[in-house]
């Protein structure tokens, strides 16, 4: 079915419902005011605008679900909920101050490189919630991710929760975030900067940038975890400062962390296309260049299920306003660290003794 506009503006409720075989295509302007749409069928693409107000947008597809360069679904302050089997997002969502939720399952790869904007400027507002999950994730190009809000920003999990331990959120095998993608989780005016989480459970390959800011008038800065609960690649920015208040956290936390150059560790995740290599063998030799932290601004916690060695001299600009080396077992420094005045540095090994107090 291939629906090419619809003015269904008197607020009713829409359903679509086929079958495996079915495929259900948009590729003209369809509003539907504030009634709730449910698609159900085997696959789904959008290549014209699809608008709604408070609206529940719920698509499941059997196949696979996309939206074009030329599509978008717009819903403001509503929820957007898309499961399917494979997921390609590279047009616009729109919920301002809502949910979005994208999910291509246990077996699927959601990959976004298009814009999905949950954020909300109204005053007294926060940010919504933006879920990008699967078996492999990939946001690519010039992805961009916003649940900036006026008086706090709100959360985007790319890949899973924090730590990969939220029961009600499935966690990514595989995540890849390249280095034109943006997150934003800021708090335009007031309040607290919010929660950006990047995780995977195999590996994590991360060269994006991250904003999480307290609000100009007042407020700390947020939360950013980026993390391959087994391998880690890092060389990307995080902005979590405050003008007015305390700087946010950044977390690294795989299972072991390696500081040194490595020229043969680059990364082969992108084809030509732009495409992701998830199926690319498990590293065993990533490390984290030493440059990785020039772009960081905020506190800075490497974490380590095992243990940290930096082999390679660390310079650490007065942004970073404090590293916290924890490490399950070893922490081997064989090169310098060298800080700003104003840099707390914190070293803790053997964090995994259960002899340690708390």
């Amino acid at each position: 079915v291939t629906l090419n506009g619809l003015d269904h503006s008197f607020d009713a409720d829409v359903i679509v419902s086929g079958d495996a075989a079915d495929s259900f295509e948009i590729t003209g302007d369809i509003e539907i005011g504030s009634g709730d749409v449910s698609i159900s069928t085997g696959r789904v693409e959008i290549d014209g605008i699809l608008t709604t107000s408070h609206s529940n947008v719920t698509i499941v597809a059997e196949d696979t679900f996309s939206i074009t360069e030329l599509g978008g679904l717009q819903n403001r302050s509503g929820a957007v909920r898309i499961d399917a089997s494979g997921i390609e997002m590279n047009g616009s969502i729109e919920a301002f101050g809502g949910t979005v939720f994208l999910d291509s399952g246990d077996s699927g790869t959601t990959q976004v490189s298009g814009r999905i904007d949950v954020s909300n400027q109204q005053p007294g507002q926060f940010g919504g919630e933006v879920r990008v999950l699967g078996m492999h994730v990939g946001l690519t190009d010039h992805a961009l991710i916003d649940v900036s809000g006026d008086s706090g920003g709100g959360v985007a999990l790319i890949g899973g929760d924090y730590q990969g331990s939220n029961p009600l959120v499935r966690n990514a095998q595989r995540t890849f975030v390249g280095e034109d993608v943006v997150l934003i989780a800021d708090a335009i005016g007031e309040g607290d900067g919010g929660k950006v989480i990047v995780w995977g459970d195999d590996w994590t390959r991360y060269y994006g940038t991250i904003f999480s800011r307290g609000g100009s008038r007042s407020g700390d800065g947020g939360l950013a975890e980026v993390s391959g609960k087994g391998w880690l690649a890092f060389q990307g920015q995080a902005d979590l400062t405050a003008a007015n208040g305390q700087a946010g956290t950044l977390l690294l936390d795989p299972t072991n962390i390696t500081i040194e150059t490595n020229a043969t560790n680059q990364d082969t995740s992108l084809t030509t296309d732009g495409q992701v290599l998830f199926t690319d063998a498990s590293p065993d030799d990533y490390v984290i260049q030493p440059t990785a932290f020039s772009g960081i601004s905020g506190d800075l916690i490497l974490q380590a299920t095992n243990d940290i060695i930096i082999s390679e001299a660390i310079t650490l600009s007065n942004t970073v306003t404090s590293l916290t080396l924890l490490a399950g077992n070893n922490i081997d420094i064989d090169a310098n660290i060298t800080a700003s005045g104003t840099t707390n540095l914190i070293f803790t090994a053997d964090a995994n003794d259960p002899s340690d107090p708390p």
